[in-house]
């Protein structure tokens, strides 16, 4: 899809060299002298797969040429490798630990949470973002202070697939921010436009004509096909005579391994392969230009920089964790000796393997596991030959620096754990999005737990194998996710992983074994115990399926798929009050879900309460005005209540709707 054409006029003055070195204090800019920020994030993005950073066939012009008329910084390392808790601390300017977002789901940013947006939206901004994947959906908290968030994704067209391939390509989000940016025609103050770019995240599927020009790496590709998207941004700027006056900060949240260390993606290891990402930054009026900044640097460091360069505070305005970088591009930080923390808990949240926590100075990274790992990064960025064993003195010196950052970077209370909306989280379970959770992250690290380094393999399969059951070939699953299990009897997700593939080629006696098992093993017992439940119906155990949603219900009050279930089954055996009370809970946290509504309007009708049947499944027909089976049930519900005509007119449009209600009379 192309961008419309657009024309804005804003009177805005450039903020020059002298303007940027100067700090202004928040408030001393009149708010139409201010600069605009464009923050582009681009998901997945290895700093050595762009021409500015060294990769000599990939072409990538305006990247480039971005870092030739900014400031580029050589060595800025994520804080972690996945795209959710990465975004919260370069939003928040602070470390997963702090934030609390450790996955890309079972997490919810809180509110308490300051972010750049609501700093910039306090100072006068107009704040705006456009999201290219589902996985960044302001859902997940992320979107605190924005005035518009374009994400907008439609879940219900998706099924069987990851919600990582949830997105949305390059173009259109680039499109939309650009639609924004036209509307704001006339307005006087500043803009904050955030663009996540989610292209380079796998699968590698770029268009032509770049797919073509290649087609040994589709990752690369896929690069070159964000970089044209970039363009179509400064493009716009350019020709509405904005780009002088606006701050533009390009950064990718983490990078890609591309099989090194084994690893094939992302999202498991902390090495360089997936924490080196790209961060450049234009400064208004061309201040600062062709400067590369070499010290090591950390994405918590993004959201206090543009503060101090926008003169909108420092780090204490977003109470950020992060180092406002400007005296260090300025050249006025000789004694600049940061320390960046990185981390994955992924292992440990997923498979109860061990986490893995990283020390990154001006030239060491040391990695705390299992088995410790140091590399010098002068002589080995590539980090190919552990020196822990032969430096241990050196070794155990960073595992202590590193222990003392983890304690100093550590939220005071838990952060994180908020709900999802009941709708969002069902649909989320019926995905597979919301993980078979094995506990919490812990306080230490445990020694006994497995080094991930040793589980490479046994990942990477099992991986394979969830994308074959999400593809619906459980049957080809079935006989490792066994044998698997067999080998690793504690692997809390294969076992659920297991009994679901069992579930679903009809092997119901074994999948209840399994989700027993699971529910035995700990971790999110409300998954396993909703789908054990669901087992039961399937084995026509009726009351021992009542016990399984109670359960669930128990463990997870907004579970409204589970309520809707209990709601029925008790309906259908005549407990009508207390089948009316849980299915009142499921539309108090779901107003739109058919089915609550649908057996609801039959509980109240067969418990006498006809005013309440009436206007509820009318509520049901305005939702599914197709669906036969809403209008016989309103048709029946009004028969109850002695109003012949109108029941068999709606039984009529019933028939004519579905066939399969042809010989149903109402009662």
């Amino acid at each position: 899809m192309k961008p419309g054409i657009f024309c804005l006029s804003l009177c805005l003055c450039v903020l020059g060299v002298k303007a940027a070195n100067q700090h202004p204090r928040p408030g001393h800019q009149d708010a139409k002298n201010r600069a605009n920020l464009l923050l582009i994030t681009i998901d997945t993005l290895r700093a050595d797969h762009l021409g500015c950073y060294g990769h000599k066939s990939i072409r990538t012009p305006v990247l480039d040429n971005l870092a030739r008329e900014g400031v580029r910084f050589e060595r800025a390392f994520s804080p972690v490798p996945l795209t959710l808790p990465a975004h919260c601390s370069v939003m928040t300017g602070t470390y997963p630990s702090y934030h609390g977002i450790r996955d890309n789901s079972g997490f919810v940013l809180p509110p308490e949470q300051t972010t750049l947006a609501e700093t910039l939206k306090d100072s006068g901004y107009q704040t705006a973002a456009f999201i290219g994947a589902f996985v960044l959906d302001s859902k997940f908290g992320i979107g605190q202070g924005f005035d518009y968030y374009f994400d907008n994704f439609d879940l219900s067209q998706y099924e069987n697939v990851s919600p990582g391939y949830i997105q949305r390509t390059g173009d259109i989000v680039v499109q939309r921010a650009l639609r924004w940016v036209e509307g704001r025609q006339g307005r006087s103050e500043p803009f904050f436009v955030w663009v996540h770019l989610y292209d380079p995240h796998d699968p590698y599927t770029a268009p032509e004509p770049y797919r073509s020009r290649r087609p040994e790496s589709p990752y690369d590709a896929e690069i070159e096909f964000t970089d044209a998207n970039v363009g179509k941004l400064v493009d716009w700027l350019r020709q509405n005579r904005l780009y002088d006056n606006t701050l533009i900060v390009i950064v990718g949240d983490h990078g890609e391994s591309l099989g090194e260390h084994g690893e094939e993606k992302h999202g498991f290891f902390i090495y360089n392969a997936t924490l080196h990402v790209p961060f450049i930054v234009k400064f208004p009026g061309g201040a600062n230009s062709g400067r590369v900044v070499r010290e090591q640097v950390s994405l918590v460091d993004m959201a206090p920089t543009v503060l101090q360069i926008l003169g909108r505070g420092g780090p204490q305005s977003l109470k950020a964790q992060g180092t406002g970088l400007l005296a260090l591009v300025l050249g006025k930080a000789p004694d600049y000796r940061a320390e960046i923390y990185a981390e994955c808990y992924y292992p440990r949240l997923q498979f109860g393997w061990s986490e893995l926590r990283g020390l990154i100075t001006d030239r060491y990274k040391y990695l705390l596991a299992p088995k410790p790992e140091l590399y010098d990064l002068n002589e080995d960025f590539d980090e190919r030959r552990n020196l822990a064993s032969e430096r241990s003195g050196l070794a155990n010196q960073l595992r202590e620096s590193l222990n003392a950052l983890r304690r100093r970077y550590a939220a005071s209370t838990s952060a994180g754990k908020a709900k999802l909306d009941a709708e969002t989280a069902e649909k989320l379970r019926s995905l597979g999005y919301v993980s078979y959770r094995l506990g919490d992250t812990g306080n230490e690290e445990n020694p006994n737990l497995r080094d991930p380094k040793d589980e490479i393999g046994s990942y990477n399969e099992i991986v394979a194998l969830f994308e074959k059951s999400s593809r619906g070939d459980y049957r080809a699953a079935i006989p490792r996710y066994e044998q698997i299990v067999k080998a690793q009897p504690a692997l809390k997700i294969v076992w659920y992983k297991l009994a679901q593939a069992y579930f679903h080629t009809g092997n119901y006696a074994a999948a209840l074994e399994g989700y027993k098992k699971a529910i035995e093993l700990g971790g999110d017992a409300a998954l396993a115990t909703y789908d054990l439940a669901l087992t039961y119906l399937k084995l026509e155990r009726v009351d021992d399926a009542i016990l399984g949603f109670r359960r669930t219900v128990e463990l997870d009050p907004t579970h409204f798929r589970a309520r809707a279930n209990l709601g029925l089954l008790l309906k259908n055996q005549g407990k009508y009050s207390e089948a009316i009370e849980q299915l009142e809970a499921a539309i108090a946290q779901a107003p739109g879900a058919l089915i609550a509504l649908n057996n609801l309007g039959i509980a109240y009708s067969m418990a006498g309460r006809n005013r309440e049947a009436e206007s509820t499944l009318r509520r049901a027909v305005e939702i599914a005005p197709n669906d036969g089976l809403v209008h016989a049930n309103l048709a029946t519900a009004l028969m109850r209540m002695g109003r012949t005509e109108e029941a068999q007119k709606e039984m009529e449009t019933a028939r004519k709707l579905d066939p399969r209600i042809h010989r149903r009379t109402p009662p």
